[in-house]
């Protein structure tokens, strides 16, 4: 006969443990992997522009920084044309005012600006530039990891560059 002392643990049952690990489980889901130390990728400080000439056929181009604040929305936002983004801007801004922080610029052919600090320096899950160009295209660029860039918008397209 096995015996066991008053004070001494009893031995667990796979049940009652699988339901410990469970409990961990859903408190770590429900904190949202705070404990972790998970933050935002991504901190852009400072834009300039380059501007060729002739671009968008010797007319402005309209562009839109758009900075994600939410990862969630990351991935939508990753997918738009910038003739999305532009069609559909006032209603992302409407449904999503604290989740996003869009900064516009009008620009000229043969513009230059130096970089220039950002207001508003959030820390993001994404970073998206979308010029409006005459022609057709996805005229979209993400953000890497740079915190400063130069935008060089040529004459059919653009691409962002790393700030030296």
């Amino acid at each position: 006969m096995f015996v066991t002392h008053p004070f001494q643990a009893r031995p667990r049952s796979i049940r009652s443990a699988l339901c410990a690990g469970s409990l961990v489980l859903a408190c770590l889901w429900l904190t949202g992997c705070s404990v972790f130390g998970k933050s935002p990728p991504l901190r852009v400080e400072k834009v300039g522009f380059r501007v060729s000439p002739h671009a968008n056929e010797n007319s402005a181009v309209a562009v839109d920084l758009v900075l994600v604040k939410q990862a969630v929305l990351n991935d939508t936002i990753a997918k738009l044309t910038a003739a999305d983004w532009f069609a559909r801007k006032s209603q992302f801004q409407r449904d999503f005012p604290d989740d996003i922080v869009v900064v516009s610029w009008e620009l000229v052919p043969g513009q230059v600006m130096l970089p220039t600090d950002l207001k508003d320096d959030p820390k993001v899950w994404g970073a998206y530039f979308f010029a409006r160009y005459s022609g057709s295209g996805d005229h979209r660029a993400s953000v890497g990891t740079d915190k400063s860039v130069i935008v060089a918008l040529d004459d059919n397209d653009f691409s962002v560059l790393a700030a030296r």
